[in-house]
C-alpha cells in the first residue's frame, strides 16, 4: 500500500507530464529490460523528466519511516491577504522534516480556493492572496500525502488593541514608526515579510510598563513594494499591510 501511496506522491511532487515521461523513459530503457532495475534506476529517469534532484523524496519518504502531522495557523486583514504559518512534527525520528508541496483550500459557505505551498523548512511563513474572506483551511483536501493529525486554526486578532496600534507613516521611505498604547507588560515581536513570504526583518521589544506606550522605530533598508507587518504578543497576533514608497 505505502508503494502505490509513494508513487501517487511521486505524480504531485513532479507533475503529471514529467511523472509520466520517466516512468515511460524506465520503461523503455533497454540496459534495463529482461534485466535487474533498482529504486535508483527509477529515481534517475524520474530526475532526468523533471529536470529535479530527487534525493530528499526517497530518503524521507522510501528510506525513512513515519509521516508528518501539519499544524498551519493562519490570520487574515481586511485586504483578504492571508497570513499563514505552517509547523510540522514527524512520527518517527528518521525523518526529522518532510519536505512537501502542500495544499491548502481556503473556504468559506459559497467560495474556495487552492494553494500549494512548497513547505521546506519548519515554521514556514507564507503570504496568500485568498480574495475572499476564509473562515476555514483544508490541510491536504485531496490526500495527496501520507499524513495524519492535521490542524488548522484561524487567530484572531485582539480587536481591543487594535486601535490602540498605529503604523506611521504609511506609505513610509525610510524608517517605519509603530506606537503601542497600553501595551501591557510582556513581550513583543516585530517581523516584517515579503508578499512571498520571506521573513526580512525581526525583533523583540520589551514593554517599560504596563500602562508606558511602546514607540518603536524601525530602520526597514527595503526597496519600494508591499510588505506585511506580524506583531505577536502573548494572545495577540496582529497582520498589518505596510507600502515602501519610492524615494524622492
Amino acid at each position: 500500500l505505502k508503494g502505490a501511496f509513494l508513487l501517487r506522491m511521486l505524480r504531485w511532487t513532479l507533475g503529471d507530464r514529467a511523472f509520466f515521461d520517466g516512468l515511460r523513459d524506465y520503461l523503455n530503457d533497454t540496459s534495463l529490460q529482461y534485466s535487474f532495475a533498482h529504486v535508483s534506476d527509477l529515481q534517475a529517469h524520474l530526475e532526468a523528466s523533471g529536470n529535479t534532484n530527487l534525493n530528499y523524496f526517497f530518503n524521507q519518504w522510501y528510506y525513512g519511516q513515519g509521516y508528518p502531522s501539519f499544524n498551519v495557523t493562519w490570520q487574515q486583514n481586511i485586504n483578504n491577504y492571508a497570513f499563514i504559518t505552517i509547523r510540522q512534527t514527524t512520527s518517527d525520528p528518521s525523518v526529522t522534516f518532510f519536505k512537501v508541496p502542500l495544499a491548502l483550500t481556503f473556504k468559506n459557505g459559497t467560495q474556495s480556493k487552492t494553494f500549494i505551498v512548497n513547505d521546506s523548512a519548519n515554521n514556514q511563513s507564507a503570504v496568500l492572496d485568498i480574495g475572499f474572506t476564509a473562515d476555514t483551511v483544508l490541510i491536504d483536501p485531496d490526500k495527496q500525502l501520507i499524513s495524519k493529525n492535521n490542524h488548522s486554526a484561524k487567530l484572531q486578532p485582539a480587536s481591543t488593541i487594535l486601535n490602540d496600534i498605529k503604523i506611521m507613516p504609511n506609505p513610509f521611505r525610510g524608517r517605519l514608526s509603530v506606537i503601542i498604547n497600553n501595551p501591557g507588560r510582556q513581550q513583543w515581536l516585530f517581523q516584517v515579510y515579503s508578499t512571498e513570504g520571506k521573513k526580512l526583518f525581526s525583533q523583540n521589544f520589551h514593554t517599560p510598563g504596563a500602562d508606558a506606550s511602546l514607540n518603536i522605530s524601525l530602520p526597514l533598508n527595503l526597496p519600494a513594494g508591499i510588505y506585511f507587518l506580524k506583531i505577536d504578543a502573548g494572545d495577540i497576533h496582529i497582520v498589518k499591510k505596510m507600502i515602501k514608497a519610492q524615494p524622492y
